[in-house]
């Protein structure tokens, strides 16, 4: 899953939207990188020549200039939720995950990192399949995100990123990650966190990285312009019109 996170540190708004692997997008790239430029192809596959290509993509679906780039896999949210000593996240859905077997009621539900896993990965359990495992992962992505922004995690700031320096890759500086967490210690306000999903209808269509057909998902143009409009707004401090609508 993909998620393309639009932060005004002015106004303390963040807003994140989920944009599904299977999306049937242009791929985008510089020369050297080796990959389609312009051909049609999964989202997911444009990451096969770097976290640049998928990058470079975005930025044209939606129109936008991507400063920083941020990956995690399953395994580093287990140790990310645990060093947070766990989260709470509402949940919508009563379901039991394939991954651990774990029983997740509706209402508020605290986790710790290997049934914050579970929670992210299941999709099977969904009439939405993967629309609705993006959402949990907005979900809980969104509750570790203002429980890090807590003064009382930033305090340790130090401690927890020595813990998790390997458990994920930016190509955001160690100046500039320090330079954040103190201007959030100074200032220590509350963030507001939206989100939103783009999304589309399946069918099958010709995957360029992969030589063949394969299933794929057709973007919805008014989902697409709902986002558009929604990180505008968000970076130009005017209420988002269209998050959480869905």
């Amino acid at each position: 899953m993909n998620l393309l996170a639009t932060v005004n540190p002015q106004t303390h708004e963040i807003l994140l939207v989920s944009i599904l692997r299977d999306y049937y997008v242009e791929t985008v790239c510089e020369p050297d990188m080796g990959c389609m430029n312009g051909a049609m192809d999964k989202l997911t596959n444009t990451g096969l020549h770097g976290l640049e290509t998928t990058e470079m993509t975005l930025e044209k679906l939606f129109g936008i200039e991507i400063n920083y780039n941020v990956r995690v896999n399953f395994s580093s949210l287990v140790k990310v939720v645990d060093e947070l000593s766990g989260i709470t996240v509402y949940n919508p859905n009563t379901f039991t995950s394939l991954h651990g077997n774990y029983y997740f009621k509706e209402g508020d539900v605290t986790m710790n990192g290997d049934e914050a896993l579970g929670f992210v990965r299941e999709r099977y359990s969904f009439t939405g399949g993967d629309r609705e495992r993006g959402r949990n992962q907005m979900r809980v992505l969104s509750v570790i995100i203002d429980k890090l922004l807590s003064p009382k995690i930033l305090t340790n700031f130090n401690g927890i990123m020595k813990t998790l320096s390997s458990s994920f890759q930016t190509n955001m500086s160690e100046k500039e990650i320090k330079a954040l967490v103190a201007a959030q210690i100074a200032d220590p306000a509350k963030w507001s966190i939206y989100s939103y999903s783009v999304t589309g209808s399946g069918g099958t269509d010709f995957a360029a990285e992969l030589g063949d057909n394969a299933y794929v998902m057709y973007p919805d143009e008014n989902t697409v312009n709902n986002a558009k409009a929604d990180i505008q707004a968000v970076l130009s401090g005017e209420p988002a019109p269209f998050v959480n609508s869905q």
